[in-house]
């Protein structure tokens, strides 16, 4: 964001001052991530008022902090009713006053990966802010819009859903110009109750894009056509793995690269991220690129160049030899097929550690069945498991399933167990809290060799 004086903030605004002028640079909503010349939102949560934190966002260098009332801290204080909605009239006055263009990515499943790979491409074209780790709802879409400066050429802004109508809000912050859907699944089902409402909040993201902007679309997603009903005022862009009719289509090569097909040209990519899920992904974000404008030498090297997240099919040398793949940051089914996708390919054995999948609301018991059903049939030869809903994920798989009551029975079980060349994966969403389990199966830290694909 432009640097700006506080109170002229607060004349745009609205609210009162108390303190010295000072000159506001960004804004931070925790003291631990501030940055020197930061205003500090202090918003108020179920469990953690930022108004007890304004002196330690001082110390870490900000300029001031944005208050429903006065502290007792000598930090500069603008005061208003509602710190979240002044986040939003930042964050919009941020995307207004800077000339970036800005990509809009949301999905199912690899948004995070796809914001990723496109800023990485983009970053070969010009100056380019995208969404740090996957910040994507109502508080992080506007972080990340106060982070655009005025002369940035790109900005990648992933976002996501959780009910009917998010989507929607947070592009009419963003107000991209180009837009990726990656794919819908059964993800938040109980915010959603089923994937076409999924699919349909995805799609908010096309209906908020301006006429002659670009709609990268998944063809071989079952919902492609919804979306391109949604945007039909767009420029589109399909892509497909399928072999559907597509602009960017993929081949996979049996030496696991990827060819890229446009139009007029053919891009040979040595993708470094496993897995097929991973390779539309690619083909996602070389769509959505190429719309913004990069050549075929800024894709190939760009997807090239992007390497593998924490907790995202991450390998990790393992207790006891294992190769530990550690696929913790979130989970969901269709997140988790794909996994087991990726590493049953190989003949190493797979075992998969598996927490809770949350917000899949009345569907959750028997979406963990599936989960277990699926894993058996893809050939996991062991599933150890933990939380309430994954019992059910052990009375699918049958023989070799194990349920734990405790996150150290589970650790146990499986240290016990492990032997060199077995591939374990351990997945399960944020609230299961599997990255404990990961690190606890770590030998020395990540691991540099090869995932098991």
């Amino acid at each position: 964001m432009e640097p700006i004086r506080l109170r002229s903030l607060a004349t745009e605004f609205g609210g009162a001052c108390r303190g010295a002028e000072v000159t506001v640079t960004g804004v931070a909503i925790d003291s631990r991530r501030v940055s020197p010349g930061d205003l500090f939102i202090a918003l108020a949560g179920e469990r953690v008022d930022g108004h007890d934190h304004i002196d330690a966002a001082a110390r870490a260098g900000a300029v001031a902090a944005l208050v429903t009332r006065y502290t007792e801290s000598a930090l500069p204080q603008w005061r208003v009713d509602s710190p979240h909605q002044i986040l939003i009239e930042l964050a919009c006055r941020a995307r207004s006053a800077s000339g970036a263009r800005v990509l809009g990515v949301t999905g199912s499943n690899g948004k995070t990966t796809v914001k990723e790979m496109v800023a990485t491409i983009l970053a070969r074209c010009g100056t380019t802010r995208s969404t740090r780790g996957n910040l994507n709802n109502e508080l992080g879409v506007p972080l990340t819009l106060c982070r655009i400066e005025p002369d940035d050429d790109f900005a990648v802004v992933e976002m996501g859903c959780g009910k009917p109508g998010d989507i929607g809000l947070l592009a009419s912050w963003a107000r991209p110009q180009i837009g990726i859907v990656t794919n819908a699944g059964p993800a938040h089902l109980s915010g959603f109750g089923s994937v076409a409402a999924v699919a349909d909040c995805k799609g908010e993201l096309f209906e908020e894009l301006p006429a002659g902007g670009c709609a990268v679309i998944n063809a071989d997603d079952p919902h492609a056509s919804t979306w391109e009903q949604k945007a039909a005022h767009c420029h589109i862009q399909r892509f497909s793995l399928d072999g559907k009719p597509a602009e960017v289509t993929g081949i996979e090569r049996d030496d696991g690269g990827l060819d890229i097909r446009f139009d007029d040209t053919t891009l040979t990519v040595e993708l470094p991220l496993p897995g097929r899920h991973n390779r539309a992904n690619a083909l996602a974000a070389a769509a959505a690129a190429r719309a913004a404008g990069a050549d075929s030498g800024a894709i190939a090297a760009g997807l090239a160049a992007v390497s593998t997240m924490t907790g995202r099919l991450q390998p990790r040398a393992g207790v006891h030899a294992i190769e530990l793949v550690d696929d913790s940051y979130n989970a969901n089914p269709a997140s988790l097929t794909a996994a087991l996708e990726t590493l049953t390919a190989t003949a190493a054995p797979v075992w998969l550690v598996l927490g809770d999948m949350a917000e899949l609301g009345d569907e959750a018991s028997r979406r963990h069945r599936q989960a277990g059903e699926s894993a058996r049939e893809l050939g996991v030869e062991r599933l150890f498991a933990i939380g309430e809903l994954s019992a059910h994920a052990v009375e699918g798989f049958g023989a070799g399933g194990e349920w734990f009551a405790s996150r150290a029975a589970l650790i146990d079980a499986v240290t016990a167990a492990a032997a060199p060349g077995v591939c374990v994966l351990v997945k399960g969403s944020r609230s299961a809290a599997m990255e404990a389990v990961a690190a606890a199966l770590t030998a020395g830290g990540p691991g540099e060799g090869r995932p098991c694909s």
